[in-house]
């Protein structure tokens, strides 16, 4: 009995002694495949002290030099610095083993939003296959505040017409300049409103569209010109019209001359869409997806690449709409208008070259409030049109970031509001309330020939800009309104 006792005590001895080895293996092994991974991309330093930044020095650079060690092609998918402040970039977009490169991260001390002390950022490798620890460097810095909260100062690339830089020469360097400012400019960035009729297609016909994201320098106001990142090089961009039960395809397009990755996240999809890199797409690449439209509505797109607040404050958005099967009533004009906000570095009205302000959007403290991407874009001789007697149909979004939308038409009244697409109809209705990131339909009849103002009806608003205008052509009808 004692011997049996002693067998079954050393086999059971063996066997836990086995899993135990098994186990130390595995983790050893583990051990040495997180340590090769972490050892493919070796760095000269993985930190960098700047010291302390004057915001005079503006945008500042350092170069961190790194050899990939590893065994077999590995593509860059992302450099993403850990704020807005914080920016990081590589020449390629792919290494072959023993490869050296330079990974250059640059900081704004001027999109910092809270400037107190020594703190560091840092900005990290993403890759494909994904590592299982992430090469990250950190920069340290202090700022002190010699021009004073927000003072960033980008008027001073005009001070003169010869293509020098002004002030600005003796501050940065001229590679810290073009980083900033050599993007293509264009004269107007306004999109008209103006909304596509849905194309006829055969049976089983895939119906495709495609996106080219731009980044641009374009008037924002008078005196004002904003680094805008757009689809099409219009805010908001192209309006996709599609039907219920298509199949869409899109094939998105991200400029060579372009600084920055993006993508395209819609809220029509059912699928992993932009978080599975699937249009994630740097600059000179294209990439090209297919979805089926399953459910109608009218639903936003928005650039999602990291950080996106950012992304979608410079311009990159719009709407899909998904046509019900069988139903869509008709209407004489169809007009797609959006409510926004910028969130300039400069003042409001204060002249020069600007671009977001991570401070002031964070607190929620825009400097405009527009329709359709710039002061004016819908007034005077760009405003909407429309006969006496139109049925009009306007797709409304408030892009946000931060406000809420009283959307309201002067002398108007909303026959029909669709808040979520179509359930529940609204009628009789005065204003609509349009949150932040939320799309909705109004339709109305214009009776009597007038300006009709669009605004929202948070009126302290109208000091921002936010207006559009609506010119109405034709015969007086005084039985419905008389002045005299």
């Amino acid at each position: 009995m004692n011997i049996n006792r002693t067998i079954i005590f050393r086999i059971l001895s063996i066997f836990l002694l086995l899993v135990i080895a098994s186990c130390w293996s595995n983790n050893i092994w583990e051990y040495w495949d997180t340590n090769k991974k972490e050892s493919v991309f070796v760095f000269s330093e993985t930190e960098f002290d700047f010291g302390v930044l004057k915001q005079s020095e503006w945008v500042v650079l350092h170069d961190f030099h790194f050899i990939y060690n590893g065994k077999e092609t590995i593509k860059i998918t992302g450099t993403p610095g850990s704020c807005l402040c914080t920016k990081a970039f590589v020449d390629k977009t792919s290494y072959n083993p023993g490869e050296s490169w330079v990974l250059t991260v640059e900081f704004n001390p001027n999109l910092h939003g809270e400037p107190s002390g020594r703190f560091f950022k840092t900005a990290a490798i993403l890759t494909e296959p994904s590592l299982d620890v992430i090469p990250e460097v950190k920069i340290w810095q202090e700022i002190d505040l010699d021009l004073g909260e927000e003072a960033f100062e980008l008027n001073a690339i005009h001070k003169n017409d010869d293509n020098h830089h002004g002030d600005l020469e003796n501050k940065t360097s001229s590679k810290e300049v073009s980083l900033l400012w050599d993007g293509i400019k264009v004269p107007e960035i306004a999109n008209n409103g103006l909304v596509p009729p849905l194309e006829n297609i055969w049976k089983d016909q895939v119906r495709s569209f495609k996106l080219t994201a731009k980044e641009v320098l374009a008037p924002l106001a008078d005196g004002v010109e904003y680094n805008y990142w757009t689809y099409d090089g219009t805010v908001p961009g192209t309006f996709m019209r599609v039907q219920e039960g298509d199949t869409v395809e899109i094939t998105f397009e991200n400029l060579w001359s372009n600084h920055n990755k993006h993508s395209i996240d819609l809220h029509a999809v059912n699928g992993p869409g932009w978080w599975a890199g699937a249009t994630q797409v740097y600059p000179g690449e294209e990439k090209t997806f297919r979805f089926q439209a399953l459910n109608p509505g009218i639903y936003i797109y928005h650039c999602a690449t990291d950080v996106v607040p950012e992304h979608i404050a410079n311009g990159m958005y719009w709407l899909i709409l998904v046509e019900p099967k069988g139903w869509f009533s008709k209407v004489d004009r169809e007009y797609a208008v959006v409510q926004w906000e910028f969130y300039t570095i400069l003042d409001r009205w204060e002249q020069g070259i600007t671009q977001l302000s991570s401070e002031k959007m964070y607190s929620e403290n825009p400097e405009y409030i527009v329709f359709n991407g710039r002061v004016g874009a819908l007034t005077t001789k760009e405003s909407l049109k429309a006969n006496v007697g139109d049925k009009i149909r306007l797709y409304v979004w408030n892009g946000g970031v931060s406000k809420v939308s009283s959307f309201h038409v002067i002398w108007e009244i909303f026959d029909t509001v669709y808040p979520e697409w179509w359930t529940p109809v609204q009628n009789n209705i005065q204003t609509t309330v349009v949150p932040a990131g939320w799309a909705t339909i109004v339709e109305f009849v214009v009776d009597v020939p007038w300006t009709y103002k669009i605004v929202d009806h948070a009126l302290s608003r109208l000091s921002k800009w936010a207006l559009a205008e609506i010119q109405v052509e034709g015969k007086e009808n005084k039985e419905i309104f008389d002045a005299e």
